[in-house]
């Protein structure tokens, strides 16, 4: 759907020497325009605005996110990213934040977090891809191609940054590893793929950031060798070795103008493309167009993109015992889930069945609380809603069995279902999901009514009616025969009416093997980048291991109750 923006009105933060380059480039960007600016420097504020005639200088951060723009482009510190993306995005703004977009991968998966449940478009700024030259590469590997990428080489340092730059304070983010590397960690997973592994050394300065560092990383499709520093000088180039030859990127390789391509026959092509502008004309194009097509994800720097970015850098300074202060400090309690970060409601944390008594006779029984990924949930709901034969949403009472906090009812109940119901036997996560549930209808998310109980499942009476049942492992397998009789005597009157969505399936044969249900469909579910990402930060349990969150897919099924034969 085109969104109906004539021209997109831009709003800066941060007006610095990227924010320059910004608005260099928005110059040669048709339909969009620099209509506010805000600084925490006055001075340097209204230099900015004086000079690229922005016709309003914001004088808090709140009013230029109030100011009638579209999008903000972020362009401060890497220390301030992941707030200031936090709340442009709950001001409705669209937001395209210079690298490194966050200090980790924690921060950023709340961002994405924040980006989805605002409903806006979230973008990572890497002008390499979207320079002529790198398209017209990759186009000429497409045709006359030197074999699959397998070894990228890459790397800059730059000594002549002056001892007052930001890349000397580890307070703002500093170091090379974060100042040059983002651009590193794109070329080899844009050309290798997804991150496996990171071997890194380095030299760290008497501040604590990584003065130099070298580090080697391994990809699904290859291999790279990646270095930076901020106390040395070398090239600024980068190398693409294919079996049939090799791609010289001439430097500075990130503002790609020249590239050489050897090939083992002796053929040299020559790859010339001249850019205009400052270069970010290009990006900051394509993320206009995104806005205009009601687009909330980039395909040439997708979310997963950033997120393998993040890791990488994250992993290599880490290992060279780079922190950052704010890094105490974070944006928000660490063991709460992006959903949580998003809309301030309490449905994060790994909890072992062991420490969820309730003096219930079925306490052994219980298994272990963890939310099922927003995305996850949504995911299945919209594919039960495409399930042929079943009546309207409307007919339907939703029931989640073992709902603990009720983050899959929160995520139900934005559909119109005759009742959402979340049934628990815990009454401590029971009373957590009540004020979950009032909060949630109060900020007008739910188009259903709300109701937890905390009770046994095995003696919960079914409301009349349909009834749409969810399952996320809620019991051990002893247990869900038990339920799966109970629903079949409760609906034995009533077949078609009741449907069952089972998320992470570790007992479908049950439910495949019972002669009452006949299955709609198994399929494995993907969750979403920043869900898989925030399972691999959230969910460890007391050893250290992650139960569930190995694998970015779930194996979902659904079945319908047609009745006993």
């Amino acid at each position: 759907m085109i969104e109906s923006v004539n021209s997109i009105r831009w709003g800066v933060i941060g007006p610095g020497r990227a924010a320059t380059r910004f608005a260099h480039g928005l110059q040669a960007v048709e339909h969009a325009t620099l209509t506010a600016v805000w600084g925490r420097n006055s001075d340097r504020t209204q230099a900015y605005a004086t000079k690229f005639s922005v016709p309003t200088i914001a004088p808090t951060l709140e009013s230029l996110l109030s100011a009638d723009i579209d999008a903000v482009y972020i362009a401060t510190h890497p220390d301030s990213h992941a707030n200031l993306c936090l709340q442009a995005l709950a001001a409705g703004k669209h937001v395209l934040c210079e690298k490194p977009a966050c200090l980790n991968q924690h921060q950023l998966a709340q961002v994405l977090a924040a980006a989805r449940h605002h409903d806006r478009l979230f973008m990572e700024a890497m002008k390499p891809p979207f320079f002529p030259l790198y398209q017209r590469l990759r186009q000429h590997l497409q045709s006359d191609p030197i074999g699959p990428i397998v070894f990228v080489r890459a790397g800059h340092c730059d000594s002549s940054i002056c001892p007052n730059y930001p890349l000397h304070f580890a307070e703002l983010g500093g170091g090379g590893i974060m100042g040059i590397g983002p651009y590193e960690a794109f070329l080899a997973l844009d050309w290798l793929g997804p991150l496996k592994r990171v071997q890194t050394m380095g030299r760290l300065s008497s501040a604590g950031v990584d003065n130099f560092a070298i580090f080697q990383t391994e990809h699904e499709r290859g291999m790279a060798q990646l270095h930076t520093g901020i106390d040395l000088l070398s090239l600024g180039d980068a190398l693409l070795c294919g079996p049939r030859g090799y791609v010289l990127l001439r430097a500075n390789w990130w503002n790609p103008t020249h590239a050489t391509v050897r090939y083992l026959d002796g053929r040299i092509v020559e790859i010339d493309e001249p850019h205009t502008g400052s270069g970010f004309n290009y990006e900051t194009t394509h993320f206009c167009d995104l806005i205009r097509e009601g687009l909330r994800e980039s395909p040439i720097i997708p979310h997963a993109l950033s997120l393998g970015m993040a890791r990488m850098l994250e992993e290599a300074r880490v290992a060279l015992g780079v922190h950052f202060p704010i890094e105490d400090s974070p944006l928000t309690i660490q063991d709460r889930h992006p959903f949580d970060q998003a809309t301030g409601l309490d449905t994060s944390g790994f909890i072992p069945g062991n420490q969820l008594n309730s003096g219930q006779p079925n306490d052994t029984y219980v298994g272990s609380y963890y939310g099922t990924a927003p995305s996850l949930a949504q995911a299945m709901l919209d594919r039960w809603l495409e399930t042929p034969d079943r009546l309207f949403v409307e007919n339907y009472t939703f029931i989640d069995f073992g709902s603990g906090k009720g983050r899959v009812v929160l995520i139900a109940s934005k559909l119109p279902f005759r009742k959402c119901i979340g049934v628990e036997l815990n009454p401590d996560l029971h009373a957590i999901a009540v004020d979950n549930f009032a909060r949630w209808q109060q900020s007008g998310n739910a188009r259903s009514p709300l109701e937890a109980i905390c009770q046994d499942a095995l003696t919960f009476e079914f409301p009349p009616g349909p009834c749409l049942i969810y399952l996320f492992n809620p019991f051990p397998p002893h247990v869900i025969p038990q339920l799966i009789d109970r629903i079949a005597q409760a609906f034995a009157e009533r077949p078609g009416q009741l449907d069952i969505l089972y998320v992470n399936a570790e007992f479908r044969d049950i439910l495949d093997q019972h002669p009452g249900f006949t299955p709609l469909w198994q399929i494995p579910v993907s969750m979403s980048a920043e869900d898989a990402a925030a399972d691999l930060l959230h969910q460890v349990d007391t050893s250290g291991r992650r139960p569930y969150a190995e694998e970015a897919q779930d194996p979902c099924a659904a079945w319908r109750f047609t009745g006993m034969s």
